[in-house]
């Protein structure tokens, strides 16, 4: 983890165009194809 971070919750959101997209485990992230998700990761 980097030196900046801190670990807070064991969930994550990830928020598009002010909604709630995705919600989960961190792993959710990785898994996803997600559109939103996609286009913010720059894939």
């Amino acid at each position: 983890m980097p030196e900046n971070t801190q670990l807070i919750a064991d969930q994550v959101l990830f928020v598009d165009k002010g909604r709630i997209a995705l919600q989960g485990k961190p792993d959710i992230l990785q898994n996803s194809n997600h559109p939103g998700l996609l286009r913010t990761l720059g894939q």
